[in-house]
């Protein structure tokens, strides 16, 4: 039997694949670069009844939360690792995004370029490929064998309470330097350089312009969820990716952000 191909062209594509392989499998392996509690949720993996998985997650950056390795890890049917590197590693960054699981003679997997974070599964801009086919297929035998070549790698660890102790004190003085970094004169001054550039790219364009008229509890509300609705959908249909929009916050009488569209209107009778 061939091994069939799906592209999944969206995040929320790759959700739904990952879905079916969690529902229809017996045992998955899940090799990520970075693993979040954000992304163990999304995808309901404690409340899986599945008979065996292994995971594997990468420490570069500290961007993996040790805390949602530590929730799925019930060994010897639930085992998690991690990948350490030292940061000046030949090898490089630990960067794949492997999801294999098996049933019987069949197996599904999605690779691709989707960690096991919420934003990888819901909004991100992400592309995966879903292959299906019989476990005697070569594909089905080069994916697991990547998989067991990581896992018996000696650059990936047990999850054990030192290491998992050692990893957090590390992830916790990254994440200080980072604040550090993050609120500095020079890195403010770059980023908005940055932005102005981008604005400027885009009021030069061919776009339309918008001034969007709204009240101050609107307009944070439309800041927070990062968009903009208009129950006129005659009005709000002439709008197109690229445009720019600049808020003006009737009542204070003042002018908000600036921001630009991003994906073509779409109707939603979600409450506001």
């Amino acid at each position: 039997m061939p091994v069939n191909l799906q592209v999944l062209p969206t995040a929320g594509a790759t959700r739904s694949a990952l879905e079916t392989l969690l529902s229809g499998s017996d045992s998955v392996r899940i090799a990520s670069a970075f693993v979040r509690q954000s992304g163990v949720d999304e995808l309901h993996l404690l409340q899986r009844p599945l008979r065996r998985l292994q995971v594997i997650a990468g420490t570069d950056f500290g961007l993996t939360q040790v805390e949602a390795l530590e929730s799925l890890h019930i060994p010897p049917d639930r085992e998690c690792r991690l990948y350490y590197a030292p940061e000046d590693a030949a090898e490089g960054v630990f960067h794949p995004k492997l999801y294999l699981g098996t049933a019987g003679s069949d197996f599904i997997a999605v690779v691709g370029s989707s960690n096991l974070t919420g934003p990888a599964l819901t909004r991100n801009v992400e592309l995966n490929v879903a292959l299906t086919g019989s476990l005697r297929e070569p594909l089905a035998r080069d994916l697991d064998g990547f998989f067991h070549r990581l896992w018996q790698s000696p650059g990936v660890l047990p999850l054990t309470r030192e290491i998992a102790d050692a990893y957090r004190v590390n992830q916790s003085a990254r994440e200080h330097l980072w604040r550090q970094v993050r609120h500095s004169p020079e890195f403010r001054r770059a980023r908005e350089l940055v932005r102005r550039t981008v604005l400027k790219h885009f009021a030069a364009g061919t776009g339309r312009k918008w001034l969007l008229v709204t009240s101050q509890d609107n307009y944070f509300k439309c800041l927070g969820r990062r968009r903009w609705g208009d129950e006129n959908y005659g009005r709000i249909s002439r709008m197109q990716p690229g445009d720019l929009l600049l808020f003006y916050i009737k009542g204070v009488h003042k002018l908000g952000a600036v921001a630009v569209a991003t994906t073509a209107v779409y109707q939603s009778s979600e409450a506001t």
